[in-house]
């Protein structure tokens, strides 16, 4: 124990760290939550993996994607809503222009686990559901043969002709409904759980 601070429960690396704010991104990202929300937990563990491969002198991916001369334009747009909610030292006062502020969540979301499997970790059950996800919208960015099982179903009668919000909705039940994922989500909610566990006192004897 260091001063008054109890031994933490257990310390996480950046990458499991990044694992708990990824699910959870992709989670609210398919209930349709406050898209602002999603956002801030998309580009949390996107500048995380950003600087991880930095780090290991690893190439990202998603950089190579883009033209040197237009990087800085585009991630000054990119960054803008992050940036935004996230201080308010120089403009306390200021406006933030709304684009289409939940596909770049998908965006900043498919961009995490771009750059997990650079990093070489394995592709969890999240991950894959929302593989899914940006697939059947942006059908020419990911090779479906790439992940078993993708194609199968999106050319399954059921996920044609359908809505974004549809399928998200689809999807985010299959979620519950999915073993691995719900392995993931117990020990994704586990400090929760523990939480839950201690005892407090009732509401009513609290404004006695």
């Amino acid at each position: 124990m260091t001063g008054d601070r109890e031994e933490p429960t257990r310390v996480i690396t950046k990458l499991e760290g990044v694992r708990h704010v990824l699910h959870s991104a992709i989670r609210c990202q398919l209930a349709g939550e406050d898209p602002f929300a999603v956002h801030i937990l998309a580009q949390s563990a996107e500048k995380v993996l950003v600087d991880v491969l930095k780090a290991q002198g690893i190439a990202d991916p998603f950089y190579a994607m883009l033209k040197p001369e237009g990087q800085n334009e585009f991630f000054a747009a990119y960054r803008e809503p992050v940036n935004f909610l996230k201080h308010a030292d120089k403009d306390h006062d200021g406006l933030l222009p709304v684009y289409d502020i939940v596909r770049a969540s998908d965006l900043a979301i498919l961009g995490s686990i771009v750059r997990l499997l650079t990093l070489g970790e394995p592709v969890t059950g999240h991950m894959r559901v929302f593989l899914i996800f940006v697939s059947a919208q942006f059908p020419n960015t990911i090779n479906l043969k790439a992940f078993q099982g993708l194609a199968e179903f999106l050319s399954g009668e059921h996920a044609r002709g359908t809505t974004r919000g549809n399928l998200a909705a689809d999807l985010y039940a299959a979620i519950g409904n999915d073993q691995g994922c719900q392995e993931e989500r117990y020990v994704d909610l586990a400090d929760v759980a523990a939480a839950n566990l201690s005892p407090i006192r009732s509401p009513i004897d609290c404004v006695r």
